[in-house]
């Protein structure tokens, strides 16, 4: 199975009530839908039941499927099954049945292991895997075959974009390889171009011949896919494709020329690029007398496009020539937040940094405005303050403009955090008066005015940046550079010039920059050992925007109005401080690095697995009184969750109706079901706050207990994780009787038992907390107990380790960012052979950023997106609270932390619809005034897992402004009413990691929602422009 994939391994406990398996979600099941899952899982049964793959056939089918449906209908949960049909489903309640089962496993077989990648809807990472990829077209990219592609000579047509790696011709006919770069390079250069001409006369490409001459050519034409690549002569649904082939031949870099490098010290490689001659698109060309200078000086439009005046046209916006004179180029509804300075020259770089730094501005509170981009000018409208007056005159208010063509308007990236940009401009007026409170921001002669805008979309802040990039002058470099961390490499591709912007999207889409990345990376050492192995066991190559310590995943080619973006790569540009990269987009990692002296020599496993997590019907005793509560318990991530048993959703433990992509839909169904129950928790509890799990052994429970946490005594090794690494390495298993198996369960077995109060103590297990507080819990049965107690010791004992692992990884990132405070130790026989700490580096490789920003964000493939304790405080009043916050599926679900609670109680649920999320010094500012002080120095401070750290206040900072209903159907006024919730992290890479995780959420719920989000967008009549 490829490790790309992200296996949600879950085991119900225990029976489960009669009335729910009688219910239509359980029982909506016939025996044709029976039947043709049985036969797709015939193979994989036959397989594991010890059978030879050279016997299967339709003889070996027909029996394992009849032997098949023998076994389900004889197991338990089959038999109950065939029961409740034959009784329509009439059963008495509070009647249990069945046993533990495993969701997804099948008479064996566990479906969610042949699930292919789980890909959501918004991301297009499609056909990136393969290290043998040819370049490709854009409207091909979609279509990669999964395996290596032979090579073919052809032809290529003259509307197709070409990339190509170039070479160094050479008279002779023989070829040398490149040298290997030796080990003192730091960094390895490797330069590619990109060039757009048309076939020759004869088809051939530019540059390359026939015969004895063997030259190669010096352009690749990218790469279609016969017709002919699928067999459609066959009727039978197990038909295979034909692996199609490239029909021109990629040049080999290893016989492409010579590598020249004559500096010493750091080398850098480079391919010579070969002079290229334009050539006409027309095969016959008639002789033509010169054009006359008036006729070329009278051409516009399209007639310029192909000369070389046309070459010269500044870039410019898709949305310009769309939108006629006066017409909305872009609307959205944002957060803006408007200042003014007297100063006339704020620098080449306005960002929240020198936001905070520059003095003497006068400010606005942050407000929701709709900003509409027409013409030369952004216009930023509010509600008017009169009711009435909307309907009346027909427009909204317009309280800013922005000149767009004044030569003092300047764009910026205010945040790579959140996404938020920021222009400034000169004092202007707006068409309908100004009012005295703002009179410094239209009329003023001199001074600056400062918008910060935050759309809700992380996109749509992209499309915004580089529409008005392109729309003020910005230019495409000649040079772009991606950079592979894992490689510590860089590929640089020339930009040949083009007419438009149209042009340079159009070359490079995802699919051309990675296929050309991985052409010229596969010469680098270590190729095969660093990326083509990770490759191979299934993680793909994504390009992303990396900002010191911060990623932004290219992962959305459509706009939020489902077209195409083709800005989707270059975009970045605009960004100005940010740099490509191309990266192992990886899966938030499900195992565990064993220590060395942990490894199992004759397993030869060197990983810690995660368990898979547990849930099902319990029963919790109060300390005080006695009585028992019944409850639904449930495991997600290294927290427990408990529900009421009316909203308990428990996984069904017949297969669902649908056969059709089974595994990606049991997947889906069951990040929908924990997305429910953590929704309807009424408490958690944190495994790593539990010390241990053991059975009961008083009748009546104790209160509170005085054990020591074994992770915090150490070995002889000074391992605080010795403890958990040995209860993971050894059997965990409680010691039983023969008369726990003899117990058959349930309230009937206990009327008749001679000491109820004996059975029911053997029923039940207790978790000791750090806090010191016992949680007694009683089962169905004691062999339901004692696996409570066995797979909880699992999950504990790995989320114990995943935990540190993380923060290991979160403190390595740290310290790129900012220096260490307490130096690393290190074990010399001198003081002076201590080396001196290496300074902090941002552009450091870092590989655990691909762990931080992992793809089980974007693709939506945990129901955890993201979880931690963090500060929170609700409203611009009161103390910071400690709370855990778990984010879900459009959700942010708030359990209060007390440190002598033993569970954490549900607190608060935002919804993320109509969210907006700011960090930073625009979080900061939302404080009233005299609580935040920008000048105060920061305190360094130590954390109990290690964590070191003296960031600033507003590096912490980050908030959330959301609306409490959210009716599809309802027009939300501009001036409606938000609540705003201030978080406060331990450091500034926790809150960048939340900021992302938060706005990938609300992006994904906004492409959901496209109707109510369109609607929102266009609602507001616009006023007049004057001619």
């Amino acid at each position: 199975m490829s490790e790309n994939v992200h296996l949600h391994r879950r085991v119900f406990i225990g029976p489960m009530p009669e009335n729910f398996v009688s219910g239509e979600v359980a029982m909506d099941q016939e025996e044709g839908d029976l039947s043709q899952l049985v036969n797709d899982m015939a193979y994989k049964f036959f397989l594991l039941t010890g059978g030879n793959p050279d016997e299967w056939g339709e003889k070996s089918k027909s029996s394992v499927h009849e032997e098949m449906l023998t076994k389900w209908r004889e197991s338990d949960w089959g038999s109950i099954w065939i029961r409740k049909f034959a009784s329509s489903g009439k059963v008495p309640d509070q009647k249990w049945v069945g046993s533990s089962f495993e969701v997804g496993k099948f008479l064996g077989v566990n479906v969610l292991e042949s699930m292919e990648p789980v890909t959501s809807a918004y991301s297009s990472r499609k056909g990136l895997s393969d290290v043998y990829l040819p370049l490709i077209p854009e409207d091909e990219a979609g279509k990669l075959p999964s395996s290596p592609l032979p090579a073919e000579d052809s032809t290529a047509s003259a509307n197709e974009t070409f990339i190509t790696a170039p070479f160094e011709l050479k008279a002779s006919t023989s070829f040398r390889e490149p040298p290997v770069p030796t080990h003192e390079e730091s960094e390895t250069f490797v330069t590619a171009s990109t060039s757009r001409l048309p076939p020759l006369e004869n088809g051939a490409v530019p540059g390359s011949s026939d015969g004895d001459n063997h030259s190669v050519s010096s352009v690749t034409a990218l790469i279609r896919r016969p017709a002919t690549a699928r067999n459609t002569s066959s009727s039978s649904k197990a038909n295979t494709d034909v692996i199609p082939r490239p029909i021109i031949k990629m040049p080999s870099f290893i016989k492409s020329g010579t590598l020249t490098s004559k500096r010493k010290g750091k080398q850098k490689v480079h391919y010579a690029d070969p002079t290229l001659t334009p050539i006409s698109t027309t095969l016959n060309v008639p002789d033509q007398e010169p054009v006359a200078p008036e006729e070329v000086l009278e051409r516009c439009g399209e007639a310029v496009e192909e000369t070389s005046a046309g070459a010269m046209t500044p870039a410019t916006a898709y949305a310009d020539s769309n939108a006629g004179w006066g017409g909305v180029i872009m609307r959205d509804r944002m957060l803006v937040r408007v200042s003014y300075t007297e100063c006339e020259s704020l620098g080449s770089q306005f960002d929240e940094y020198q936001h905070r730094m520059t003095s003497g501005l006068r400010h606005e509170d942050w407000a929701e405005f709709m900003v509409v981009w027409r013409r030369d000018s952004i216009e930023v409208y509010e509600d008017y303050t009169i009711p009435g007056k909307e309907r009346l005159t027909g427009h909204k208010h317009l309280a800013f403009l922005v000149p767009l063509k004044s030569e003092r308007t300047r764009l910026f990236l205010y945040s790579f955090v959140d996404l938020t940009f920021c222009i400034t401009c000169p004092p202007t007026p707006t068409y309908n008066g100004t009012s005295k409170s703002r009179a410094f921001f239209h009329v003023a002669k001199a001074g600056t005015n400062i918008f910060v805008f935050k759309p809700k979309n992380r996109s749509r802040c992209q499309d915004w940046m580089w529409q008005l990039w392109c729309h003020i002058g910005g230019q495409v470099p000649s040079v772009i550079e991606v950079r592979n961390p894992g490689l510590d490499a860089k590929v640089k591709i020339d930009v040949p010039k083009m007419a438009t912007v149209e042009g340079y999207s159009k070359m490079f889409t995802r699919a051309n920059v990675i296929a050309l990345c991985l052409q010229s990376l596969r010469k680098v050492p270590d190729w095969r050992e660093v990326i083509e192995r990770e490759i191979s066991l299934g993680k793909v190559l994504e390009l992303a925007w990396r900002m010191d310590t911060n990623l932004d995943w290219i992962w959305l080619e459509d706009d939020v109005y489902g077209q195409r973006r083709g800005w989707a790569v270059l975009c970045g540009l605009a960004y100005k401080q940010a740099h490509l990269e191309l990266r192992l987009g990886d899966h938030y990692p499900s195992r565990l690095a064993k220590p060395l002296n942990h490894i199992n020599v004759e397993t030869e496993d060197s990983f810690y697995h995660e368990p898979p997590s547990i849930e099902g019907y319990v029963s919790r005793i109060k300390p005080n009184t006695q009585l028992k509560q019944r409850i639904y318990m449930t495991t997600h991530d290294g927290n427990l969750f408990t529900l009421p048993t009316s909203k308990a959703h428990p996984p069904s433990p017949f297969p669902i109706r649908d056969t059709e992509n089974y595994a990606q839909k049991l997947n889906k169904h069951e990040v929908e079901r924990g997305t429910s129950q953590i929704l309807n928790a009424t408490a958690v509890a944190d495994l790593r706050s539990v010390i241990s799990v053991r059975r009961a052994f008083q009748v009546v429970p104790s209160h509170t207990h005085t054990e020591i946490d074994p992770a915090g005594t150490g070995d002889n090794h000074g391992d605080a994780n010795s403890s958990w690494m040995n209860v993971w390495s050894e059997p965990s298993v409680e010691e039983s009787s023969h008369s726990d198996n003899e117990d058959e369960g349930g309230e009937d077995i206990v009327n008749k038992a001679s000491d109820k109060h004996h059975l029911r103590m053997k029923r039940s297990f207790e978790l000791l907390l750090k806090n010191g507080h016992v949680i007694r819990f009683e089962c169905y049965s004691r062999k339901f107990s004692l696996e409570w107690i066995n797979r909880l010791r699992l999950l504990i004992s790995y989320w114990k380790l995943r935990h540190r692992a993380d923060a290991k990884d979160e403190m390595d990132v740290s310290a790129a960012h900012r220096p260490r405070l307490t130096p690393k130790e290190h074990v010399h026989d001198a003081v002076e052979d201590v080396p001196p700490s290496a300074p902090p580096d941002p552009s450091a490789p870092l590989p655990a950023l691909t762990s931080l920003y992992n793809w089980c964000v974007l693709e939506g493939c945990k129901t955890i997106i993201r979880g931690g304790k963090i500060h929170l405080r609700r409203g611009l009043s009161g103390q910071f609270k400690l709370a855990r916050m778990i984010l879900v599926s459009g959700s942010l679900c708030l359990f209060r932390i007390k440190s002598h609670s033993a569970l954490y109680n549900a607190m608060h649920k935002i919804s993320l619809s109509d969210a907006y999320i700011c960090s930073g010094y625009f979080a900061a500012m939302a404080l009233p005034q005299g609580q935040y002080d920008p000048d105060s120095n920061s305190i360094p401070r130590h954390y109990q897992d290690g964590l070191e750290t003296d960031d600033p206040e507003e590096d912490t900072l980050f908030a959330i402004r959301y609306r409490l209903q959210s009716d599809a159907d309802a027009d939300l006024p501009l001036s409606g009413k938000h609540k705003l919730v201030i978080f406060r992290t331990r450091n500034k890479l926790e809150r960048d990691a939340w900021c992302w995780a938060l706005n990938t959420e609300i992006e994904k719920i906004a492409r959901a929602q496209k109707e109510k989000e369109e609607k929102l967008r266009d609602t507001g009549g616009l006023t007049k422009l004057c001619l």
